[in-house]
């Protein structure tokens, strides 16, 4: 194998495949990234046996072949070149491959290229097309509230439903809940899959704001296309809650509130709270405003009030300070819509003008 290809696109290659490079891998060759090379065209692979990521590109390809070559390694010394291409050769009859950059040459060993597994081979049963952006703004409204616990492994992804109606994602911990739809894309053929955490966070960090989104889904893996790249990840099993048994259908209570405002209480109120569960703040509803307040005996106080619009019955009630933050920054939008449903029942916040979206946090008992 022999290449030749722009430093600045090799190192943009490596750094969206070592996404899905372990850092303990199980097996030797899983530290290393799979760089095939075949008719002016290039490919860079990661697999970590539950995620794969693979980008393609042109380059100049003077003889194909193949090699595994350590991730971190690679991507350094590519990084640390001096010149703006880089000239990749496979030594004949040795397991290493010779890097040069300008008058730098570096000789990085291989790893067995027959240990590295082949990518999951699944049957596709649907494909739909969405914009990038699309996606990734529903990502980002709702990965907040998936769930690092392991005891209902279900809980640590996301429900991805395609239906007649709507595409529609869904995250819920057991205190909160996300759920982001969009009349985009309809289908006669419905689908259901629960994407892990860590494949949400990489499609987060990976998906642009132009180009269309190919999403793929079989009995067990989930695939996601996008200009040059490919992620497929193993898809959680088990049942996922029907949200609609959480959702409350009347408030008791109900504010219109600047975002920003209500926003920077909480982060001044998070100061004086401690880390964790125990970091809470009461909020009190009365006469046209909220009060925040926050007080631990390590840290000191806080106290504030911020005008709203109130429809309903006075409140007074206790959350999680930085959980209710996240659903403030999940909402994206100048003013929010939040309805409360008595001192232990839940909160639901939407935000002012977008009807495609709600999120659910669950109040702490008042002390």
């Amino acid at each position: 194998m022999i290449i030749g290809v722009e430093k600045e696109l090799f190192l943009q290659m490596l750094q969206i495949v070592s996404h899905s490079v372990p850092l303990k891998p199980i097996i030797s060759s899983l530290a290393g990234v799979l760089l095939q090379a075949d008719e002016n065209r290039i490919q860079l692979t990661s697999n970590n046996l539950e995620l794969s990521i693979t980008v393609a590109s042109k380059a100049t390809v003077s003889e194909p072949g193949e090699a595994v070559i350590p991730a971190k390694i690679l991507t350094e010394a590519v990084r640390r070149s001096p010149n703006e291409t880089i000239s990749i050769k496979q030594l004949s009859g040795r397991s290493a491959i010779s890097l040069q950059s300008g008058s730098v040459q570096m000789e990085i060993l291989t790893l067995p290229t027959e240990e590295f597994p082949e990518l999951p081979v699944f049957s596709l049963q649907q494909s739909y097309t969405l914009p990038q952006a699309l996606f990734k703004d529903m990502l980002r409204q709702v990965s907040f509230a998936i769930s690092t616990e392991e005891l209902r492994p279900v809980l640590t992804g996301a429900l991805l439903s395609f239906s007649e109606e709507n595409i529609k994602l869904t995250a819920l911990d057991g205190f909160k809940l996300a759920c982001r739809w969009s009349s985009y894309l309809k289908t006669d053929k419905p689908a259901n899959a629960v994407v892990p955490a860590k494949a949400i966070r990489d499609l987060l960090k990976l998906l642009g704001d132009d180009d269309q989104l190919q999403i793929g889904i079989g009995d067990n893996y989930a695939s996601f296309e996008f200009a040059d790249a490919r992620l497929v990840t193993r898809l959680l099993e088990g049942k996922f809650p029907d949200i609609q048994q959480f959702i409350p259908q009347q408030y008791q209570t109900q504010i219109v509130v600047g975002s920003d405002e209500l926003w920077q209480a909480m982060e001044r109120a998070a100061l004086v709270c401690k880390a964790g569960a125990a970091g809470s703040a009461k909020f009190n509803i009365s006469n046209g405003k909220i009060a925040v307040s926050a007080q631990s005996m390590e840290l000191g106080r806080h106290y504030e009030e911020i005008p709203v619009q109130l429809a309903g019955d006075d409140l007074e009630i206790m959350y999680n300070i930085r959980s209710f933050i996240e659903v403030l920054r999940s909402a994206q939008a100048p003013e929010v819509v939040i309805d409360f449903h008595g001192t232990y029942g839940p909160c639901i916040c939407r935000p002012v003008g977008q009807e495609d979206y709600f999120s659910l946090l669950m109040p702490v008992r008042l002390t």
